[in-house]
């Protein structure tokens, strides 16, 4: 099993190929990426539709109209075409403009702060970003709070001594909820942050 965005994410198709062929010639499963290999079977993950909900979800529920900044994966990377084709699309749909000069590149990892960086520093007023992977987020989080932004926190349940049910939510923010209370249950939810508890 190759996990092909943990290893090839920054080399071209061509290369991935060359990489493949050098394995023994055993059945191989390809995650991440088409590669129409003998003895290979491809595991595609949605990058296009999951991409362009959350970029339609920033438009119409929070009003995000303009100078919506991009943080794309490598531009040899399949996955970060999928995003970035999603994210123009999405902004396409809705009337948004697209601003080429608000796109910067990562790698997918966690090491972007000075291409973030970039992205504050721009003449046009970003509004929005949007990054294509929560590793790259993690740079937007650091840059945000140097530059004096607040950090977002998804839900704080102050007091409430259960049951407390919290169910079919999508928590995004670094700090998906600070609890204090006691029998709090979270079904059925999308969560990528961290929880904090308040007290005892």
């Amino acid at each position: 099993i190759i996990c092909y965005g943990n290893i090839l994410a920054s080399h071209p198709y061509s290369d991935s190929k060359d990489f493949i062929d050098k394995l023994p010639d055993v059945p191989k499963i390809i995650l991440g990426s088409e590669l129409p290999k003998k003895n290979t079977v491809s595991v595609v993950f949605d990058n296009y539709r999951s991409m362009k909900a959350v970029v339609s979800h920033l438009i119409e529920k929070h009003g995000i109209r303009d100078n919506i900044a991009f943080i794309s994966g490598p531009k040899v990377s399949q996955s970060a075409k999928w995003r970035m084709d999603a994210f123009i699309d999405a902004l396409k749909e809705h009337g948004v403009p697209f601003h080429n000069d608000l796109v910067v590149y990562g790698n997918y990892m966690n090491n972007v702060d000075d291409i973030v960086e970039q992205l504050f520093l721009s003449e046009k007023k970003v509004r929005a970003i949007v990054s294509s992977n929560d590793e790259m987020c993690n740079a937007v989080y650091r840059i945000a709070k140097l530059k004096g932004y607040t950090i977002g926190e998804d839900l704080f349940v102050e007091v409430s001594h259960g049951p407390t049910l919290v169910d079919n939510n999508v928590f995004l923010s670094a700090h998906a909820a600070k609890l204090a209370t006691q029998g709090a249950a979270f079904v059925h939810n999308v969560i990528t942050g961290a929880f904090t508890s308040v007290g005892e």
